[in-house]
């Protein structure tokens, strides 16, 4: 009797031990099994959408934007900073910009109620060219936030913003940078500073524009003042004056002087030398007109960028029609 009670302890004890090596397998597995399903699921999330959803919209741009281009210098790359403000719509930790493939987020952070908030960078995708940011807590509907994100940027030779070369007056190459889109195409501001390139949202772009003594600045807006900011530098301030689609965001730099005439009492500028001319009557609203060769024409509010070869032909015509008439 005796051996036979040894014999079935001896047994149990023998499962005991081979269940708890399973048990734990097992649990492990369900372990594993679980913390994979969840970061199938962030992981998705980050991804992003295929299109922006409409949960944050903003009211105001802050830009900073620095060029290293000089009127005789190339340079191709530039840096800057954007301020977005925006409200939320829906509760929710995501927020999303459009960036360019050739612009590069060197640092980010997001406010509220003058306090940083907790916020990570997700997921970009070079299709859809949406970035995902998200807060460590869900953004609500009665709070005004504030996304800065400092960047790098690249040239690009046909969308977004592009040099532009012409021959001076005394044979010399010169160097220019403009950015303007097409009316009618449905993006365009993304490949200049991080934002929500559409049409869906309008907002005040403020611009401050940092550039080289040898060039100067045209926008949508006057220049309300500028200051040196150091012995080659001189910041221009372009502050918004009605709210723009991100398609009608239009800029240009390049070497120009001014010449101030007044007509019945309308005051005019305009700059030369002939390559670059720019009428705008400075007191509240602006009409920049600039001649570029080897460009579309191209229309936007406050400014226009007009092809060379087409403004020689339209002379001509003009000229032959009144020695006819």
């Amino acid at each position: 009797m005796m051996i036979l009670e040894e014999e079935y302890l001896r047994r149990a004890t023998l499962r005991k031990r081979t269940w708890q090596p399973m048990k734990c397998f097992s649990s492990l597995y369900a372990l594993i099994l679980y913390v994979s399903l969840v970061n199938k699921i962030i992981l998705h999330v980050e991804d992003g959408p295929q299109s922006i959803p409409y949960i944050n919209v903003p009211t105001r741009y802050d830009i900073t934007l620095q060029f290293e281009t000089e009127y005789n210098k190339s340079s191709k790359v530039y840096s800057g900073t954007v301020s977005m403000v925006f409200e939320a719509r829906e509760l929710s930790q995501h927020i999303y910009v459009h960036k360019g493939n050739t612009t590069y987020i060197t640092n980010y952070a997001l406010f509220a109620n003058n306090k940083k908030l907790s916020i990570r960078k997700g997921k970009y995708c070079k299709q859809t060219e949406i970035q995902t940011f998200i807060s460590s807590n869900n953004l609500t509907t009665d709070t005004e936030y504030r996304l800065e994100i400092k960047f790098t940027g690249e040239f690009l030779p046909v969308i977004g913003l592009t040099e532009f070369t012409y021959i001076s007056e005394d044979g010399k190459m010169r160097y220019g940078i403009r950015f303007m889109s097409k009316q009618t195409a449905r993006k365009g501001l993304r490949y200049l500073f991080p934002c929500l390139d559409s049409n869906d949202y309008p907002a005040f772009f403020h611009f401050k524009v940092k550039r080289k003594l040898s060039l100067r600045v045209l926008g949508n807006y006057y220049v309300t003042h500028s200051t040196q900011s150091s012995l080659i530098y001189m910041t221009d301030t372009l502050p918004s004056q009605s709210i723009l689609r991100p398609i009608q965001v239009g800029l240009v730099l390049c070497e120009f002087q001014y010449k101030t005439e007044t007509y019945d009492g309308l005051v005019v500028i305009n700059a030369f030398p002939s390559y670059v001319p720019c009428i705008f009557n400075h007191k509240k609203y602006t009409a920049d007109a600039i001649i570029i060769p080897d460009t579309y024409t191209l229309h936007q509010p406050g400014i226009s960028i007009l092809n060379e070869e087409e403004i020689l032909v339209e002379s001509r015509e003009f000229t032959n029609f009144n020695i006819s008439m």
